[in-house]
């Protein structure tokens, strides 16, 4: 299974999102202050969880995939800290959910990747959904850090997405190829949604958090950055040290020292890249790095530490 999300928890806990793979479907873990780890498996109908966050009901939210897996049709599912789940399917189609956050309005809110949507739900579980500007059909989606391509007529494959300090909903629009995605959104929580391009070609841009600066900051699976959004649409790449050929940049999290932390290789993932370092950046672009003991796919911040997660196993980093 693929680490896919952590979050900490309001039970002083972290908990983790696991994808569908490897013959395995996808569950929720929780690790405790001792170390103790407990799983949840996910309900009837539902293959993978892809996001997780905390939700304004003390819950916690999770993305998930139904039936049939990845492309197919979404769910969104709403956890207790006792791992009693509630289960609010999507009825779109191509509705799989990927990356979930709370919202400024009491909501929460989603991506679809491959229905060219975002999506907002409410903590009783009424769903509204927005389409994406259209484009042109004949482009593709591409999962790197998968490996694999998946045809999406022409969809620009809204992925990471978190709440900025202006009151909207920002994400990334990750298309590849024939143009159209490539860049960062905004939405409002009426619905209005303008867009940002990014200068790097093909940079497939991944997931995005709110900085402790006020800009939000993301990653770039192909582009070899990791880049920087204010809250007026001003666009920064900072390159990867140490890159060569493109490089790939994964999940990103805000970090308690005051700087944006994210795992990432300098070789493309795509081409034979391992995700094992964990880098720091500061506000101005400094970076610094730490060689992770294994593969990674999921970092976030919690208790005065940062954690990360790998296959099988997960890293507590202490801050100095």
């Amino acid at each position: 299974m693929n680490p896919a999300g952590l979050v900490w928890g309001p039970d002083g806990a972290l908990w983790l999102a696991m994808q569908n793979g490897f013959a395995q479907a996808g569950r929720i873990e929780r690790l405790d202050a001792n170390g103790t780890v407990k799983g949840y498996a996910l309900p009837a109908g539902v293959t993978g969880a892809n996001g997780i966050t905390l939700g304004p009901d003390g819950a916690l939210w999770i993305a998930a995939s139904g039936t049939g897996g990845q492309g197919q049709q979404g769910v969104i599912l709403r956890l207790t800290t006792r791992g009693s789940f509630t289960t609010y399917a999507l009825t779109s189609t191509r509705s799989d959910a990927y990356r979930i956050t709370a919202g400024p309005d009491g909501a929460l809110w989603f991506t679809e990747e491959y229905g060219n949507r975002i999506g907002r739900i409410t903590t009783s579980g009424a769903v509204t959904e927005y389409a994406l500007p259209t484009v042109p059909t004949g482009s593709q989606c591409v999962y790197v850090l998968m490996g694999s391509f998946y045809d999406t007529n022409g969809q620009r494959c809204p992925l990471g997405i978190t709440a900025g300090p202006d009151g909207a909903l920002w994400f990334t629009e990750s298309q590849f190829l024939a143009g159209g995605g490539n860049k960062i959104g905004r939405i409002t929580v009426q619905g209005a949604i303008t867009e940002y391009p990014l200068a790097t070609r093909d940079a497939l841009p991944g997931d995005i958090v709110q900085g402790p600066d006020g800009n939000r900051w993301f990653t770039e699976e192909r582009g070899g950055h990791v880049g920087r959004i204010t809250p007026g649409g001003q666009i920064t790449e900072f390159p990867l040290p140490g890159a060569a050929g493109g490089a790939t940049t994964a999940s990103v999290s805000a970090g308690p020292d005051g700087a944006v932390w994210f795992i990432g290789t300098p070789a493309r993932a795509d081409v034979g890249g391992t995700i094992d370092r964990l880098y720091r950046v500061t506000a101005d672009g400094t970076f610094s790095e730490l060689r992770l003991p294994g593969s990674a796919g999921a970092v976030a911040s919690g208790g005065g530490a940062l954690w990360v997660a790998g296959v099988g196993q997960i890293w507590r980093v202490e801050l100095q």
